[in-house]
């Protein structure tokens, strides 16, 4: 996990999500037109993971047929109900189970019943890397801090393996 959060912001974070997450299919029902690219993005398989991201406002979910919507929950106390800003694949066909956000890098991690690691650069909407990291079904990924140079990120998987990848990142 990123951050903690109180229990206040807990319950309006949930709230903004659902809200986000609700209008997202009403969007997709009603064909409202706001959107940057004219593409109506929403999720039709249930959603497995859900990040947010305090210090950008980027919120990234996921869902059981490997598609990642990309959301910006607007200005600190000034959210609004808003479509999805686009969507990420890379593991489509392909269950996915967790997300990870390195905010330094810009870079969304995702981790999915294929054993594989995508990067993706969200500004671009474009995978930028990817490694099969387990043998079987990952479980979960999670930027770790070592004091050391570079980013670092742990993975575990139903393989009974826990790993941890350091990630370089060029410019």
């Amino acid at each position: 996990m990123l951050f903690k959060l109180s229990y206040k912001n807990q319950t309006k974070v949930r709230h903004i999500i659902k809200r986000n997450l609700i209008n997202s299919r009403k969007v997709a029902q009603n064909a409202f037109l706001s959107q940057l690219d004219g593409h109506i993005y929403y999720h039709k398989d249930p959603v497995r993971c859900v990040l947010l991201d305090p210090r950008s406002r980027y919120m990234f979910s996921c869902d059981h047929a490997g598609k990642i919507l990309v959301w910006h929950s607007g200005k600190a106390a000034e959210e609004t109900e808003k479509p999805a800003l686009g969507q990420l694949d890379g593991h489509l066909g392909s269950k996915l189970r967790s997300l990870c956000w390195l905010h330094q890098q810009k870079a969304l991690l995702s981790a999915g019943e294929d054993g594989k690691i995508i990067v993706h650069n969200v500004g671009q909407r474009k995978t930028c890397g990817q490694w099969q990291a387990h043998t079987d079904e990952l479980m979960g990924i999670e930027e770790i801090q070592f004091g050391i140079e570079g980013s670092h990120v742990m993975s575990w998987s139903k393989d009974g393996r826990v790993q941890i990848w350091r990630l370089t990142f060029k410019d």
